[in-house]
């Protein structure tokens, strides 16, 4: 028993020693000093619900349904030079009948003779046009009109290999031909040129807008 009394004796001593700070352990300590020095982490930003925007949604279905701006109107419109420039020869007959017309054609002669006069000329913006029409940047409204210049183009074309008939053939039944082909060309591209100022596609010609259509569809 006697060997134990020391063992109680500072057992009582440490109950009853007078009230301290508590002692940390070295390593605790160390701990406690490294997280006090820390940078604060900024807190992490609460999440923002977005609410709807149907405005967004609105404006692009108005940009995909609007009509064709000053731009593409005017390039639409330009396209049918070349079907005019090969088809402007069909019409002598008729700028020699018709009052008025004759004087209005004659402004546009030096640009005929100019588009004439450079070699392959109607085949370099041929092939130009055919490239355009099958850029899917370019909008339909631009890609159908291109296409349709470049059918009428080909339809004003075809009559011109048959020109030595002509010499076959009575001059009433020569004179009517070149003016028939005249009219299907002046009333194809003044519809096209019309409808494209008021910003809608020329799809009313017959045969022909059908075929336009089918061609850019594919691309």
């Amino acid at each position: 028993m006697a060997r134990f009394t020391p063992l109680l004796l500072a057992g009582a001593a440490c109950a009853f020693r007078a009230p301290g700070p508590p002692r940390v352990a070295p390593a605790c300590s160390h701990g406690l000093e490294m997280a006090r020095r820390a940078p604060l982490l900024p807190a992490a930003p609460a999440s923002r619900t977005r609410t709807p925007q149907p405005w967004r949604h609105a404006s692009l279905r108005m940009q995909s349904g609007s009509s064709p701006d000053g731009v593409e109107r005017a390039i639409a419109c330009s396209v049918y030079l070349l079907p005019f420039l090969d088809g402007f020869p069909y019409g002598l007959f008729v700028y020699r009948t018709v009052p008025g017309l004759g004087q209005l054609a004659f402004n546009f002669l030096p640009l005929v003779n100019t588009f004439e006069s450079i070699p392959f000329a109607g085949l370099i913006f041929f092939v130009i046009l055919s490239y355009f029409s099958r850029n899917s940047q370019l909008s339909r409204f631009v890609r159908f009109n291109i296409q349709q210049a470049i059918l009428l183009d080909i339809l004003l074309i075809i009559p011109g290999f048959f020109s030595g008939l002509s010499r076959m053939v009575p001059a009433e039944v020569s004179v009517i031909g070149s003016n028939a082909v005249f009219y299907v060309m002046a009333l194809t591209i003044g519809y096209s040129v019309f409808s494209n100022v008021q910003g809608k596609t020329p799809d009313k010609v017959p045969i022909l807008s059908e075929a336009a259509a089918s061609q850019i569809d594919q691309f």
